[in-house]
C-alpha cells in the first residue's frame, strides 16, 4: 500500500489528472439484504406495487428503465413500519393487494458491496492549506457520511498497460436501509493486499476484464493503481452483520466508472445495476466509445 500512496502522491504533484470543481448532487441509495430479490422477482414486485396504488407509473418507471432501456438490474420497493420491520410483498403482479396496515413506508432497493472499513481513494482539501487537493485514502463509511464529493476514478483513455487518473464527482452513495447479515469474501494477494467485499462486488481482474468477486479464485489477480497484477494467495468467507457500501461516479464513461479500493482497481455501484450487462467485458483493453450513450 505504501508504493500506491507514493504513486498517487506523485500523480497529484505532477499534474497527470484533473481535479473536479463542479459539485454536484449526491444521491443516497439503499441496499436491502433483508428483502433481497432478483431481477424477474424485482420486476414482478414492482408491477404489483404499481397496480396496487403504493407506485406511482412514475417511479415505476424509474425502478424499471433508465435512458428508455430496461435496466439490467431493477430497482423494486420494500415496506417497512418506521422502526425498519420488513414484510416481504408479493413478487407476483397478480397478488392481491393487501398490505399490513403497519408498513407504511416504502423504500427502493439496489445494490453495493464494501464493509465500512475498506477505503478508497478520495480527493479531498489539505488541511493546512485547503486550496491544495490531496490524494487520501478514507474508509467508506467515513465517506459517506461527510458525503465527500470527488473520488479517484480511472480516465477515459486508460489502457490496461497504461492506467491513467482523474477526479470524478461522486453522483451517488448506497447503503444497507437497516443492520443486516452480509457475506463477505476476504482476499490476500502476493504482495501484502487486502480486499474484503460481498460477493456481487464488481473488481477488475488481471487481464482487464470487469468481474464479480465470487468468480475470483486463488492465482488469478487484481489490478494494483499503477498497472500491476497481483495474484490472489487466499480467499476467506466470513459473514458481517452491520452496513455495506458503495458509491457511483457522475460520468457516463465505462472506464471513468473504475475507483481505487485497498490499492485495487475496483468497479463503483454502476457495474451491480444498471451496468450489469458489462460484466465480465475486457475494460481495459478494448478501445470503447467515450461514452456509454
Amino acid at each position: 500500500m505504501k508504493k500506491i500512496f507514493l504513486y498517487l502522491t506523485f500523480l497529484i504533484a505532477s499534474g497527470i489528472f484533473q481535479i473536479s470543481k463542479a459539485q454536484v448532487r449526491i444521491e443516497v441509495g439503499d441496499r436491502c439484504s433483508v428483502d433481497s430479490l432478483d431481477v424477474p422477482q424485482a420486476i414482478e414486485r414492482t408491477e404489483w406495487a404499481t397496480k396496487c396504488g403504493y407506485l406511482d407509473e412514475e417511479t415505476k418507471n424509474y425502478y424499471l428503465f433508465t435512458g428508455g432501456q430496461p435496466r439490467a438490474r431493477p430497482r423494486y420497493p420494500i415496506f417497512t413500519t418506521p422502526a425498519l420491520e420488513v414484510w416481504k410483498a408479493p413478487t407476483d403482479r397478480n397478488a392481491s393487494c393487501d398490505r399490513p396496515a403497519q408498513f407504511t413506508d416504502i423504500t427502493g432497493c439496489l445494490s453495493s458491496c464494501y464493509t465500512p472499513d475498506q477505503r478508497l481513494a478520495f480527493i479531498v482539501s489539505d488541511e493546512v492549506n485547503p486550496i491544495k487537493k490531496i490524494i487520501k485514502w478514507i474508509d467508506i463509511e467515513t465517506a459517506f457520511k461527510k458525503q465527500l464529493p470527488n473520488v479517484l476514478a480511472v480516465a477515459p483513455e486508460s489502457t490496461l498497460d497504461n492506467i491513467k487518473y482523474m477526479s470524478a464527482s461522486v453522483s451517488a452513495y448506497s447503503h444497507e436501509f437497516k443492520d443486516a447479515w452480509n457475506d463477505i469474501l476476504e482476499f490476500r494477494t502476493a504482495h501484502g493486499g487486502k480486499l474484503k467485499v460481498t460477493p456481487n462486488h464488481p473488481i477488475l481482474d488481471g487481464d482487464g476484464r470487469i468481474r464479480e468477486a465470487g468468480t475470483f479464485l486463488i492465482g488469478d489477480a487484481f489490478v494494483a493503481a499503477n498497472g500491476t497484477r497481483d495474484p490472489i494467495v487466499s480467499i476467506d468467507k466470513s459473514r458481517h452483520f452491520g452496513q455495506v457500501y458503495n458509491l457511483d461516479t457522475k460520468t457516463k464513461n465505462l472506464k471513468s466508472k473504475l475507483v481505487l479500493a485497498e490499492g485495487f482497481v475496483n468497479g463503483t455501484l454502476y457495474y451491480q445495476n444498471d451496468g450489469f450487462g458489462y460484466m465480465n467485458r475486457k475494460l481495459l483493453r478494448e478501445q470503447i466509445a467515450g461514452d456509454l450513450l
